[in-house]
């Protein structure tokens, strides 16, 4: 109860918009695949650091060729079926 002698009623409490933190990376409805080639990419970079430190140089270099091929194919806009060499 109030001062004013009311009762107080909760309201519902609105739903938050889905942010870029609240998002899935796994699900596959939950984001396009712009954003998830991009998140990609971000681990791939942290991961060659990771591999530089622990001096494992021929890992690193086939990481970063894996990096450039993704970057490449997404400017060039070449399907991935096209742009394997094997």
């Amino acid at each position: 109860m109030t001062n004013s002698g009311r009762e107080i009623v909760p309201r519902r409490a609105k739903a938050a918009p889905r942010t870029p933190e609240s998002i899935d990376i796994y699900d596959p409805q939950g984001i396009d695949s712009n954003v998830r080639r991009a998140l990609a990419v971000v681990l791939m970079r942290e991961a060659m650091a990771a591999l530089e430190q622990a001096g494992e140089q021929m890992a690193t270099c086939h990481l970063q060729a894996a990096i450039d091929s993704l970057m490449r194919r997404r400017t060039d806009r070449i399907p991935p079926e096209k742009n394997c060499r094997d």
